[in-house]
């Protein structure tokens, strides 16, 4: 089941800002890892379904197809 919570009550579970969540929310900033981990637990969901926008009808075979490209994205970037 899907949880339904403020933004300001998320922010405190993850132990952020609400400001920042806000931020990361909009795409301004780019979150930790472990911070995606935790709102991903906080609200109950996986996490490619973080990234499906659901306007654009994907199947589960496409979404793990982008979560695996966002996984290869992030090995790349804590490379450096």
């Amino acid at each position: 089941m899907k949880k339904s919570v403020t933004l300001t009550e998320l922010a405190k579970k993850c132990n952020i800002s609400p400001s920042q969540l806000s931020l990361i929310e909009t795409g301004k900033i780019d979150p930790r890892l472990g911070i995606i981990g935790r709102i991903c637990e906080e609200l109950d969901i996986k996490l490619y379904e973080l990234f499906i926008d659901s306007s654009a009808n994907l199947s589960t075979k496409e979404a793990k197809l982008e979560i695996n490209k966002i996984r290869k994205a992030f090995m790349v970037r804590a490379k450096r």
